[in-house]
């Protein structure tokens, strides 16, 4: 994650590892993982940001919890912790409640910390 290198293919590389059946299936199943990943978790604040990244960061929980998840589930009138679709609303303003809404939202005036914070 966060443009880090796979180690089971560093350690192929580095080692000059044969490329075994075993380690073709492995290659192949990270590549449809890859392939599965919501495209919009890349546009996240993990990949956009540096400073969660640097050493005594105070907030690197929240922006990865609101990468990992961009709590929807705090947002949406849709009740319980569940994956965005096209019928969510954002209680906040009545728009559609994206994955990563909360970050656009025109009536968010919370920080993302109260948000990785709040309960409800």
């Amino acid at each position: 994650m966060c443009r880090e290198n796979n180690l089971v293919i560093y350690l192929a590389r580095e080692m000059g590892l044969p490329h075994t059946t075993a380690f073709r299936s492995y290659i192949a199943t990270v590549e449809r993982k890859t392939l599965e990943i919501n495209p919009e978790f890349f546009d996240s604040l993990v990949f956009t940001t540096e400073t969660w990244r640097k050493s005594n960061c105070d907030s690197r929980h929240v922006i990865t919890r609101f990468s990992s998840h961009g709590f929807h589930h705090k947002i949406c009138t849709s009740s319980g912790y569940h994956e965005p679709i096209d019928s969510c609303i954002c209680k906040l303003c009545g728009c559609r409640a994206t994955l990563y809404h909360l970050l656009d939202c025109t009536n968010n005036t919370d920080s993302l910390s109260k948000w990785a914070t709040s309960i409800s």
